[in-house]
């Protein structure tokens, strides 16, 4: 392995942060944060326009909104129990979040994917979302996902042309 790659796999292989309850409280609270802005939002946009016009544009819009909203929703819902039943207890954790839930890393003992967001414990199951992901950052991560994916649909292309999947 040539030595630029040996610092980005130690850190690969590092272990899960153990102070699970201070960044779970710090989320909570960045989660009320948002809200009481999203509420503060809501409370100027009634008194600016008032409620009636509200309702009227929702009237509008019909029930096709709500439909689409209920629809992303079981998405996830449905992602997650899958995730739960694909992947073994000891490497996940059941959340619906889009991200944290499959750890990406070099080792089988300490990740759910590998460096191709293939499965350690099942080889055919690939994982091309933001759940690989370890940590959030600022920016959004799209292109990043997409990226991802690209390299793993090659190698999985790859993989099957060679027999091995």
């Amino acid at each position: 392995m040539p030595e630029d790659f040996s610092e980005l796999e130690e850190l690969v292989d590092q272990g899960e942060p153990t102070d699970t309850d201070s960044s779970r409280r710090s989320f909570i609270w960045l989660q009320t944060i948002a809200f009481l802005l999203g509420l503060g939002l809501l409370i100027y946009v009634i008194n600016r326009v008032g409620l009636q016009p509200i309702f009227d544009a929702l009237m509008r819009i019909g029930f096709g909104f709500f439909i689409l909203l209920a629809i992303s929703g079981l998405r996830h819902v449905f992602r997650t129990m899958s995730m739960a039943a694909a992947v073994p207890a000891e490497h996940r954790h059941f959340n619906f979040f889009q991200a944290f839930a499959a750890r990406m890393g070099g080792d089988a003992k300490t990740s759910v994917l590998n460096q191709f967001q293939q499965s350690h414990d099942v080889k055919n199951l690939f994982v091309v979302d933001g759940s690989a992901f370890v940590n959030a950052s600022c920016q959004n991560p799209t292109w990043t996902i997409m990226s991802l994916c690209w390299r793993s649909c090659d190698y999985l292309a790859d993989e099957f042309k060679k027999g091995n999947l």
